[in-house]
């Protein structure tokens, strides 16, 4: 049996919920006139609810201790996104992508 086709839940009962992280992509667009990384996060749902996504922007956050040069860090913060949900990987993050070009600069 496959490890991550299994009931998860049944296995490891602590568990209320998982996900299987099918894709990642990260892309570069131009978002307010600035430069921004984004990534989108594919995932399966194992209740076999399809698939879904998550995206994240990588954003400059103070960092707790000073750091060297400029006392800054970076990090991915999520990025509030409309949900989505599709049969498939594909059509999951068609659907993201989608969503991120209405946020992204025109023309860009």
């Amino acid at each position: 049996m496959d490890f991550l086709n299994s009931d998860i839940q049944t296995i490891f009962p602590f568990i209320r919920e998982s996900e299987v992280l099918e894709h990642t992509i990260d892309v570069n667009v131009i978002m307010g006139g600035d430069s921004r990384h984004v990534r989108i996060e594919v995932l399966r749902l194992h209740n076999g609810g399809g698939y879904s996504t998550r995206t994240y922007v990588e954003t400059d956050i103070e960092a707790p201790m000073p750091l060297p040069p400029h006392g800054s860090a970076r990090s991915w913060c999520v990025m509030d996104m409309p949900w989505t949900h599709a049969n498939n990987a594909e059509q999951a993050l068609r659907s993201a992508l989608s969503s991120l070009r209405g946020r992204c600069d025109k023309g860009s």
